[in-house]
């Protein structure tokens, strides 16, 4: 299955010197604050039609998974941001332009893509048959998140990392 996900880590040299138990709390703190971003700009963006894509993001550190989905698995310094729907990655970076057969009876259909277009269409009430050209541009809803939170990813780290630090004096 497809996967589109991204790898947040820390530096492997700092990784000896944190506190464990911390550095899992930045993570999950740094997680929690994309998959919200993240979920953000699906729904800014419109590209929701099920609530499928919207619904699958989450995010995973070795301690802590919320939510099913990704397939990888992270390492100790590490928090991974995504999803595993399958056409996650072609809303991301897009598409070019190609012919796709959308017909009546989507059981017909000879390939996926023909498939689920027709069924989509059929969901929608459309009376589209045919061949049409199908095809979009990037819609950066990961991407965009990352460089949305990029100068503030340390600063929700610290902040959480120094919480559970202070909770144990």
């Amino acid at each position: 299955m497809a996967e589109l996900s991204y790898t947040l880590k820390i530096n492997p040299e700092l990784k000896d010197v944190l506190n464990n138990q911390a550095m899992q709390a930045g993570l999950e703190a740094v997680g929690q604050v994309l998959e919200g971003q993240i979920v953000t700009n699906i729904k800014t963006m419109k590209i929701v039609d099920t609530g499928r894509l919207k619904n699958s993001i989450t995010y995973k550190t070795k301690t802590k998974q919320k939510g099913e989905g990704l397939d990888s698995s992270p390492a100790d310094n590490e928090v991974l941001i995504g999803t595993n729907v399958k056409y996650a990655p072609y809303i991301e970076y897009g598409t070019p332009l190609h012919p796709v057969l959308v017909l009546d009876d989507p059981s017909k259909a000879k390939t996926e893509a023909s498939r689920n277009l027709s069924l989509w269409a059929k969901r929608k009430g459309l009376k589209i048959r045919g061949w049409i050209m199908l095809g979009g541009p990037p819609k950066s809803f990961v991407r965009s998140a990352l460089d949305q939170w990029r100068s503030k990813i340390n600063d929700v780290f610290a902040a959480s990392y120094k919480k559970v630090l202070d909770s144990k004096k």
